[in-house]
């Protein structure tokens, strides 16, 4: 059996989706939000919605016939604000699941976050040292409950306590593709964009308050979530794979090319409407981001990354079908 947190998430239901179609047919999710989400994981094996509160007592108990945990349940909003929700969602949970896997002898994987690297300015190597951890200088909250996450669960190992047999935190950067509608003004740039289209014709950009970089410049390592959801298979099937790992293309690409990329794929003539920054995201902002990706290839994973404009086009495409 395979236990997903956040199973009813971005993340959640194509990995889900992706376990039942490597004929692993035993699947428990933890998500309250599985009942607000009819049919997102139709087709999937499911054995049952475990509450956040049976967590714990549901590890301990199955510890025998959990294959792996992945823990992809969390606070994903960048904006976050409220300290102590992101302290007890992203930092206590994800060093209390990471200790029962240690004692349960079971594999854990759980989501980190690109926003670790705050302004880029120390490089994007995703090196697992308890030091350069600590050296980490996030831009908001999020960033920082993800850093401090990733610090918890490295410490505890370093320390000797018990570990999983293999674990891996995913430095996720900006996934976007099906699914994420839930997500509101979280959603990746290509929905918004998309939505902007269809109702006015153009997509909106922030002008850039970076006085080295043009407006639309801003760039960021936009990642297919069928690459994301293909790590974690690899991670499952090639056994002890252990540290944190960052999961994009190793590639950045600009706020204006992806717009582009948009307005190609639904055969629409680019017009973009130029709009200030929010006051929200200023001090927050990350104006670049690349994955360094030599680690994780390293470790042995091979697989091909799926080029922006592709992964647009298969975007749109469910995008327009879903609304046909």
């Amino acid at each position: 059996m395979i236990l997903i947190t956040g199973g009813a998430g971005f993340l959640g239901c194509h990995l889900a989706r992706a376990l039942a179609q490597t004929n692993r047919t035993d699947l428990a999710v933890c998500d309250p939000a599985l009942d607000q989400r009819p049919g997102i994981l139709d087709g999937c094996p499911i054995r049952e919605n475990v509450s956040t509160e049976e967590l714990g007592e549901f590890i301990q108990d199955n510890n025998k016939s959990l294959e792996a945990v992945f823990h992809l349940g969390a606070i994903s909003s960048t904006i976050e604000q409220d300290l102590r929700l992101l302290v007890d969602s992203n930092i206590r949970l994800t060093g209390e699941l990471f200790d029962l896997c240690g004692r349960g002898g079971i594999p854990f994987y759980y989501a980190s976050s690109a926003a670790v690297y705050g302004d880029g300015s120390q490089g994007f190597a995703d090196n697992d040292t308890l030091a350069s951890l600590a050296g980490l200088k996030p831009l908001n909250p999020y960033g920082w409950s993800k850093a401090m996450a990733d610090l918890l669960v490295a410490t505890q190992a370093a320390a000797g306590n018990p570990a999983p047999p293999s674990w891996a935190g995913l430095r996720f950067f900006n996934a976007y593709g099906p699914g994420e509608e839930h997500k509101g003004e979280m959603r990746s740039p290509v929905a918004k964009f998309h939505e902007q289209i269809l109702k006015t014709g153009r997509a909106r950009l922030f002008r850039s308050s970076h006085p080295d970089i043009e407006d639309g410049e801003q760039a960021r390592d936009f990642v297919w979530v069928g690459d994301c959801i293909k790590v974690m298979v690899w991670l499952l099937d090639a056994g002890p794979q252990s540290g944190v790992f960052n999961v994009g293309t190793g590639q950045a690409r600009t706020f204006f090319e992806l717009a582009n990329a948009v307005f190609s794929a639904m055969e629409v003539e680019p017009d973009i409407e130029w709009i200030p920054t929010p006051k929200n995201l200023e001090g927050q902002y990350q104006f670049h981001t690349r994955a360094e990706m030599g680690k994780l290839r390293k470790a042995g994973y091979s697989g091909e990354v799926t080029a922006l404009e592709k992964g647009v086009g298969l975007y749109v495409a469910a995008l327009e079908a879903a609304s046909a």
